[in-house]
C-alpha cells in the first residue's frame, strides 16, 4: 500500500510554489520573533519582581518585642516552676515509603491489571531525658496497588 502512494507521489509533476507562500511563512516568522521577544522581556520582569519579594520578605524589619532604646529583658531565675517541672518525653515521628511496579497481572484471566507494590515505614521514637529512657519502634507496611490496564 505504501508502495503505491510512493509510486502515485513520484510520478505527479512538481510546480513551483505561489510567492504569496513565501510571504506569509516570512511573516509567520517575524510575528513568531516579536512573540519571543515579549514573552522573554515578560519573563525578565516577573523573574526581577521575584526578587524583589523574596529580598522585601527576607530583610524587612517586623520590630522587635523589645524596643531598641530600652533596657535588654531581666531574665527568668532558675527556681521557676518551669525549670524545676520535669520536661515532657519527645516523641520524633518519621514516615517513609517506596512505590515500586511490578508488571500485569491477569487474575480472572481476562482482566489485565497493573500491579505497584507500595512499602511504607512509620519509625517513632521516644526520648524521656527526665529517666534517661529511650525507646523506638518501626512498623512495616506493605499495600498492593492494582489498576486496571488498557489495552493499547
Amino acid at each position: 500500500m505504501s508502495n503505491e502512494i510512493e509510486d502515485l507521489l513520484g510520478r505527479m509533476p512538481l510546480r513551483k510554489p505561489p510567492a504569496s507562500l513565501d510571504a506569509k511563512v516570512f511573516g509567520a516568522r517575524r510575528r513568531g520573533r516579536r512573540i519571543l521577544w515579549w514573552a522573554a522581556a515578560g519573563s525578565a520582569v516577573g523573574a526581577a519582581a521575584a526578587v524583589l519579594l523574596v529580598a522585601f520578605a527576607l530583610f524587612r524589619d517586623d520590630g522587635d518585642v523589645v524596643a531598641r532604646d530600652t533596657d535588654p529583658p531581666v531574665p527568668v531565675p532558675e527556681t521557676s516552676a518551669m525549670a524545676q517541672a520535669d520536661p515532657a518525653p519527645v516523641r520524633l515521628e518519621q514516615n517513609w515509603s517506596t512505590v515500586a511496579y511490578e508488571g500485569v497481572v491477569t487474575p480472572d484471566d481476562r482482566t489485565p491489571l497493573r500491579q505497584f507494590r507500595r512499602r511504607m515505614f512509620e519509625h517513632v521514637e521516644w526520648i524521656d531525658e527526665a529517666r534517661g529512657t529511650r525507646m523506638e519502634m518501626t512498623v512495616p507496611r506493605d499495600e498492593v496497588i492494582l489498576i486496571k490496564a488498557t489495552p493499547h
